[in-house]
């Protein structure tokens, strides 16, 4: 139970928490990695798929988030009876261009 003993242990335990904590954040990095190569989407699932922007609105360079518009996914029949699903694709769009385009 001497000084010397404790600094010893105490730098035993200092390495291994940092090997524990370099091996955690290789494995974030790891799942990070492979979140964003999951998020990347085709050309297939993307047809279809239309923005409701107009490219003036958007800057050469500029990235801009662009989330599912709102809309119904039921297709109105006659007498207020819904008929099914709507066909065709989502559109997408820029929360803050909608936004200046509601208030022009």
């Amino acid at each position: 139970g001497s000084a010397k003993d404790w600094v010893k242990s105490s730098r035993l335990n200092a390495d291994k928490r940092s090997k524990e904590a370099k091996e955690r954040e290789a494995m974030l990095e790891k799942r990070k990695a492979e979140d964003q190569k999951n998020s990347q989407y085709t050309a297939e699932q993307m047809s279809g798929i239309k923005v409701k922007h107009k490219m003036a609105d958007f800057e050469e360079g500029e990235s801009v988030i662009l989330t599912l518009g709102d809309e119904s996914i039921l297709e109105a029949g006659t007498n207020g009876v819904y008929k099914g699903l709507k066909e065709g694709g989502s559109t997408l769009e820029n929360v803050d261009i909608a936004e200046r385009e509601r208030k022009e």
